[in-house]
């Protein structure tokens, strides 16, 4: 049975997990799967973890075009036509050295897009109890990672502010689902709505 590195998306416990072509589907199509996580004792949405070789296929998919010898292969190689530097010239390797910082930085970020945000709508109860405003509601996410949340709501959640929020909520089992601590790190105003966009981070 195939299987691979997953993290769970609501406790971030690292396992690995056999897999059937059902999730296997799952995790390439919608980027988790639903599976039981031991140390949540219910099931949970998995992602691939950072390390797995279903997250490097996804990095590869999102790399810039490989390098050779410091000089990035594309139009100018390809063309025939590559630029070469005057001989004793030092500007060519601090340019290289750029190229490559921008590359890395480029590759981390583009790494960490594909990993961040899964769309996957999961059920959630926000409890807010500051000394300005005390309100619960409970609402589904937009997205979701390994370290946060994403959901759309009308209610005045400012940034900064600190929430609980307890994932896959069950109204028929409110003791089941434990609360995590958490913070309110963006808040996205939407057009043409009265609810705001919400950034979320689990601590």
């Amino acid at each position: 049975m195939a299987g691979a590195m997953l993290d769970c998306a609501i406790c971030s416990t690292r396992n690995w997990k056999p897999l059937e072509p059902v999730h296997e589907e799952d995790l390439q199509m919608a980027g988790a799967a639903r599976l039981f996580c031991e140390n949540c004792t219910r099931e949970t949405f998995w992602l691939y973890s950072q390390h797995s070789e279903g997250a490097s296929a996804m990095r590869r998919t999102a790399e810039p075009p490989s390098r050779a010898n410091g000089t990035v292969i594309g139009e100018e190689q390809s063309s025939g036509t590559a630029r070469a530097e005057p001989a004793g010239s030092g500007s060519a390797p601090i340019r290289a050295m750029h190229a490559n910082r921008r590359i890395a930085a480029d590759r981390r970020s583009r790494t960490r897009r594909v990993q961040s945000r899964v769309a996957l709508q999961i059920p959630v109860r926000l409890r807010l109890s500051t000394a300005d405003s005390q309100f619960e509601e409970v609402t589904k996410t937009v997205n979701v990672c390994r370290n946060g949340i994403y959901i759309q709501s009308e209610r005045p959640y400012g940034k900064g502010s600190p929430v609980y929020v307890a994932m896959n909520y069950s109204p028929r089992e409110p003791a089941l689902t434990s609360e995590q601590k958490a913070t309110v790190v963006r808040v996205d105003a939407l057009a043409g709505t009265p609810a705001h966009g919400f950034a979320i981070e689990l601590h």
